[in-house]
């Protein structure tokens, strides 16, 4: 769902309940083809100018067995011209109580996290677009 408030913000959620799924995953992925998930998030978009606009979220993911992890982010985007858009940010990411390793539900490894850590991300990105 996205709401307009007034002409320089914006305000977005999403959510996600699932099961039964391998092939969803975000941050984390199902350990088992039955496993049940849920996650939300919410946004923030704010246009600082005609060309720039800043962007903010917050989110949360929850597996049944995989565990759980809340994740942050922001950045700043300009689009110089319509065809192109040159962006800064970071996203961090708070695992909670992660398993350390899994398999999806075919037998794959899923993922291996042996110390459990938080995840920082800084990003540039520059996006094209051709008509």
């Amino acid at each position: 769902a996205t709401v307009g408030l007034g002409e320089m913000f914006q305000l977005t959620a999403g959510a996600v309940v699932g099961a039964g799924t391998s092939q969803y995953a975000n941050n984390l992925g199902p350990l088992t083809v039955d496993e049940d998930f849920w996650g939300a998030s919410v946004g923030l978009l704010a246009n600082l100018s005609e060309d720039t606009r800043l962007e903010l979220g917050v989110g949360y993911e929850d597996y049944d067995e995989a565990g759980s992890a809340l994740g942050f982010g922001g950045g700043v985007y300009w689009d110089p011209v319509s065809q192109v858009t040159l962006g800064v940010g970071a996203t961090y990411i708070d695992y909670g109580d992660r398993q350390d390793v899994g398999t999806d539900g075919l037998g794959n490894l899923a993922f291996v996290n042996d110390s459990n850590e938080d995840s920082l991300q800084v990003f540039f990105g520059t996006w094209l677009r051709f008509p």
